[in-house]
């Protein structure tokens, strides 16, 4: 979790993609998807939610989102994703 300055928490759950069923253990980081959730820091109440299709290792120290993913010839790579909110930024 990641709470901004604006009175957000963003929180990352993990979800088995559509390919789960045919991996062995040591991919199992390449069979989830991430779903991404801001929710008010206050009343907890649900404000926005996006799924990606990488596995999120977290934040980074400036609030950045962490995905894991591979490049074409698959290298681990991590990208940072800045996370917002339409009109409030």
């Amino acid at each position: 979790m990641w709470e901004d300055e604006s009175g957000f928490v963003w929180v990352i759950s993990m979800k088995a993609d559509a390919r789960w069923a045919e991996t062995t253990t040591d991919d199992y980081p390449g069979r989830y998807d991430s779903v991404i959730e801001a929710r008010d820091a206050t009343t907890g109440e649900l404000v926005a939610s996006r799924e990606f299709d990488e596995y999120a290792t977290g934040f980074s120290h400036r609030g950045r989102l962490i995905l894991f993913d591979l490049d074409e010839q698959d290298q681990p790579r991590h990208r940072l994703i800045r996370l917002s909110l339409p009109g409030l930024d």
